[in-house]
């Protein structure tokens, strides 16, 4: 699976390639961060009503 996409909005202000990278990287580890936390919270969540 391929961890980044490009973007059109980060082109009009990248600087290098190297910049473009750097913000799908941090674009990409804040929706996964934000992924793995409800997941978490599903996971508790569940475990809660099973009790």
């Amino acid at each position: 699976m391929r961890k980044y996409v490009y973007l059109f909005e980060l082109d009009s202000v990248r600087k290098t390639d190297a910049d473009i990278i750097a913000g799908q990287k941090a674009l990409y580890d804040e929706i996964h961060g934000i992924i793995e936390a409800i997941k978490s919270l599903c996971v508790a969540t569940r475990k809660e009503q099973q009790r």
